[in-house]
Parts: C-alpha cells; structure tokens; sequence
C-alpha cells in the first residue's frame, strides 16, 4: 500500500518513565517549547504542517492500558485527540522561550 505524504501525520508524543512529571501545566509548557523549535524549523525550510502538537504520557498509563490498545478497544490516536482537546488554553505567549529559560 502507497501512501501519499500528504495524507501522513505525525503524531508528537513524549513517554516518560517517573510520576513526578504528571503534573498540572507540564505538558502544555513542553508542547509550547515544541512548537517553538519546530516554527524555528519551519523558518529554516522544513515542512511541519503534518506534525501535531505534543502529548506527554506515563510508561505505566500505557503498560496498564497495553490489553486495550492491543485488542482496538481503545485506539491511541483517539486518546491523543482527546488529550490535545482537553488541554487547558494557557496563555504562554509572553513566557520565556527555552533557549532563553535553560541559558542555551
């Protein structure tokens, strides 16, 4: 099967390992710094309008959910869509870019 790189997407997702990274606001941040490198990307030429926006998800969510997603009783790409829909709209446009923040 041929599929046309126009119709592929690329979905943005972080898998972490630790619970202290569930926190409130952390992966709204991370995915704003995402962007921030991917528009930079865009400036320099690289196509990004297929990639989404940037989920992070716990190993063990996964490995807890692994039966689920297995069988297609619940499909990851629906779970993204509803975790990117449900993120809350934080304004982070006067927040400091990473580069800045991390002194890169």
């Amino acid at each position: 099967m041929i599929v046309r790189s126009s119709a592929c997407k690329y979905l943005s997702i972080l898998v972490l390992h630790d619970h202290q990274y569930n926190t409130v606001g952390l992966n709204r941040l991370v995915d704003y710094w995402f962007q921030y490198e991917l528009q930079e990307l865009e400036d320099t030429g690289y196509q990004i309008k297929h990639v989404k926006p940037l989920v992070i998800i716990d190993i063990d969510t996964l490995i807890y959910h692994q039966d689920a997603f297995r069988e297609n009783k619940v499909i990851l790409l629906i779970c993204w869509m509803s975790i990117i829909s449900i993120l809350p709209s934080i304004k982070l446009g006067n927040s400091i870019p990473r580069k800045k923040l991390l002194n890169i």
